[in-house]
């Protein structure tokens, strides 16, 4: 698989993840979080909006040789930003989050891969995951969109 054709295909899955992230819906009543001071929103809204910002950075890293060191790095943080969803959302959205941290499990495991024999399978299998990970961005936004 050509570099050209691995960035293309990242670049398309940016823009699904940014096209899902973009939907607008009302509160849900009631307390269901802990407010973000200032935004009149509850803290797990901030923490996906960071964590959405940090998926579509991943999907904007070539998947080759030289983009496997940021990957690994993209994906250190995408960790992180969970974490504070997980947090922030107070159990709310387990099952989404379980399911994202799956996803990012299973990119790890293939960078470790791509890393070990760089070759076309194993930079293919990376592409993959990636796409994993932002099909699961997408199912967590849509779980948490009525909060937000």
């Amino acid at each position: 698989m050509s570099r050209r054709v691995l960035v293309v295909t990242v670049a398309c899955l940016a823009l699904g993840m940014g096209a899902a992230a973009c939907t607008e819906s009302e509160p849900a009543p009631g307390p269901t979080a802990t407010e973000s001071p200032g935004t009149g929103q509850p803290e797990v809204c901030a923490a996906l909006d960071d964590l959405r910002a940090s998926v579509d950075d991943l999907a904007s890293v070539p998947v080759d040789r030289n983009g496997l060191s940021a990957l690994s790095q993209q994906l250190s943080e995408i960790r992180e930003d969970l974490r504070s969803v997980r947090t922030s959302g107070s159990g709310e959205y387990a099952p989404e989050v379980a399911a994202l941290d799956s996803a990012l499990d299973a990119l790890q495991t293939s960078l470790q891969e791509a890393t070990a024999d760089p070759s076309s399978a194993t930079l293919g299998r990376v592409l993959q995951e990636v796409g994993a990970v932002g099909a699961a961005m997408r199912e967590l936004s849509a779980a948490v969109g009525d909060t937000c």
